[in-house]
């Protein structure tokens, strides 16, 4: 779009061009009509003579250069996520992979340039040639029109004034050029701007030229927070969210009630114009301080919902009413993270409390996956950062949503991401512990029907509609057949002997290692872990040694600890390799049966003590990671 800019900023800078040309040639053409007479009219017509030819030059260049921007968008698409994703690019090797794709992207890009380059040349030579041959034409043909030779006066007079219009002629292939890129650029950015709105409809307005009826509202918009460390603006922008008022349109406006959110028989659509209804009579309340769970089907309409309540969505028909003064934090079903550390992720710009912020990292079970972390929850995460699995992220939206000060939290089904028992953590010490016994207002969407002894109301969605709501006891009572319509919403999960959080920590420490020996082999003095260190590793695994590596999201859930003696037996030790740095004491004192430093038994981290576990070195980094990839395919 900025080219586009551009293109549109040059036409007003020499769009007057385009009427001061034809004035200019016109008078020139009175004045060598008045000195070489008819003469200079027929010659003056060769030019009209060359108009096809130079109309079909300037339509072949508004193609090429219409060709030419939508393969430079996509070259510098593709030079942008080379850029950004460089350090997976290093990582895997692809370098020269993406390098030979953007040099094909430009090698089609100079192709069409030169084809370009071409036509500006012919369409220049046949501006700048025509007045040359106005002139022989016009002096050519006085004596055989006017009867009678030319005079020495009108020969230079006239050519004093030909020479006049060879300036408008030169200026014809630049401005010539510029109009159609500017025509160009103007259709595609009206196919920008013509696109239907689909932010909130709620401008922002100074707080004395707003009416009564308005509402503190947070914008959820990532554009805005392009970089979470320019903290004046991130403080700046959050102080005018919380100070402002907004004005709703008619459709949403504000309400004194025990309720957060009124819909009163909203009807909802994707296309304004078309009014064919998503959502139809959604005609229910969310009360305040209190857990509301909408379940349904997939495709339901749950998601859209959602949707229609923070503003995303317009009723067509009906209203949404917000209680005053309600701030809002939304986990969507995809988590979106900053390009910055995991604590600035989960901060999002508010003051740091040390209290509050161990007691949402243990809700959400982060802990564990800290503790794998090189610099624990100062590693820089998101696209530039560590690549963290899908529940490592869900988590992290959550812990953000929980750390905030928002009296109202929806929840888009985030439990899906997660284990059974890591969700069940979430939701009785994160959604139970710290939401709703400050009387927090909670809207959660799930699949999980065991979850729906704890909320104050269900919303069941069916076909864009709502089947039936009220309390778990009102809804039995309402819809004997109800066991039915969960039992298709309701996930089944597949029991395994592994849980994925644990795959997930396992991958986690596996991608750490490789990088750690990359490092290593090329021979950089960058290090991932934080300093000091007591032993250094050969193996490079980034966790201290003196603490426990971290299995389970939970220490005291009883799926995931093993029983003392249901250890597997013995096998063939794979621990670690010491460099001859380390001390002989630290040697014996790691590798000792009561140490805590983790060893890996055929590329799995085992759950029983350390005591059992054996820290002999057997075999070398690089079979490390031979099986541990040959576990991973066959995974």
């Amino acid at each position: 779009m900025s080219v586009d800019s551009f293109n549109v900023m040059l036409l007003f800078s020499m769009g007057h061009y385009i009427w001061a040309v034809p004035v200019k040639l016109i008078i020139l053409l009175a004045l060598l009509y008045k000195q070489l007479g008819y003469s200079a009219l027929v010659g003056a017509a060769t030019i009209y003579i060359l108009a096809p030819l130079q109309y079909w030059v300037c339509t072949k260049l508004s193609e090429l250069q219409k060709e030419s921007l939508t393969i430079s968008d996509k070259r510098i698409k593709h030079t942008s996520e080379l850029l950004q994703g460089i350090k997976l690019l290093k990582l895997h090797g692809w370098e020269k992979v993406y390098a030979n794709m953007v040099k094909q992207i430009r090698k089609e890009e100079l192709s069409v340039l030169r084809k370009d380059a071409i036509f500006v040349a012919l369409n220049t030579f046949i501006t700048q040639g025509s007045a040359i041959l106005l002139t022989l034409v016009t002096f050519s043909l006085y004596s055989v029109i006017e009867g009678r030779p030319l005079t020495p006066s009108q020969v230079f007079s006239g050519l004093a004034l030909f020479n006049q219009l060879t300036v408008p002629l030169y200026i014809i292939p630049v401005v010539i050029p510029i109009v159609i890129n500017s025509v160009v650029s103007t259709k595609r950015l009206s196919e920008f701007l013509n696109q239907p709105e689909v932010g909130s409809e709620a401008p922002w307005r100074k707080k004395e030229d707003t009416p009564k009826a308005t509402v503190e509202f947070i914008p959820e918009s990532g554009s805005v927070l392009l970089n979470i460390r320019d903290s004046e603006l991130l403080e700046k922008f959050l102080g005018s969210a919380e100070d402002s008022d907004v004005f709703l349109s008619e459709a949403y406006s504000p309400i004194d009630s025990p309720a957060v959110i009124n819909m009163n028989h909203a009807y909802f659509t994707y296309d304004m114009n078309t009014k064919i209804p998503i959502l139809q009579d959604m005609n229910f309340t969310v009360p305040t301080g209190k857990l509301t769970i909408i379940i349904g089907p997939v495709g339901s309409g749950k998601t859209t919902l959602l949707s229609g309540m923070l503003g995303e969505l317009t009723p067509y028909k009906g209203t949404v009413q917000w209680a005053n003064t309600s701030c809002i934090a939304y986990v969507p079903q995809k988590p979106w993270l900053l390009n910055a550390t995991l604590k600035e992720n989960i901060l999002f710009g508010q003051q740091y409390d040390g209290r509050r912020y161990h007691q949402v990292i243990q809700a959400c079970a982060l802990q564990p996956d800290i503790d794998l972390l090189p610099a624990r929850d100062m590693t820089e995460i998101g696209e530039r950062g560590f690549n963290l699995s899908g529940g490592q992220r869900q988590r992290i939206a959550l812990a953000r949503a929980f750390y905030s000060s928002a009296k109202t939290v929806i929840l888009d089904d985030p439990l899906s991401a997660l284990d059974t028992h890591v969700g069940m953590h979430v939701f009785e010490q994160g959604v139970r512990n710290l939401l709703l016994r400050r009387h927090r207002t909670v809207v959660l969407v799930t699949h999980k029907q065991e979850l729906l002894i704890h909320a104050s109301k269900v919303v069941i969605l069916e076909g864009g509609k709502i089947r039936c709501q009220g309390n778990l006891a009102e809804i039995e009572k309402l819809e004997p057949d109800l066991a039915t319509v969960l039992s298709r919403s309701t996930r089944k999960e597949a029991p395994s002997a592994r849980d994925n959080t644990t795959k997930e920590r396992h991958k986690l420490m596996r991608m750490i290692t490789k990088q750690s020996l990359y490092l290593a082999n090329s021979g950089s003095t960058q290090d991932l872990r934080p300093q000091p260190r007591p032993v250094t590793l050969s193996r490079q695994l980034s966790h201290d040694p003196s603490s426990p590596l971290p299995l389970h999201d939970l220490s005291n859930d009883e799926a995931g600890t093993a029983p003392r003696g249901a250890c597997t037996p013995r096998p063939t030790s794979v621990g670690f390799r010491f460099r001859t740095s380390a001390s002989t004491d630290s040697m014996h004192s790691t590798s000792t049966a009561g140490s805590n430093t983790p060893s890996l038994i055929r590329g799995a981290w085992m759950r029983s003590p350390p005591s059992r576990l054996s820290s002999r070195v057997s075999n070398t980094a690089e079979n490390f990671i031979e099986e541990e990839e040959e576990e991973e395919d066959h995974e």
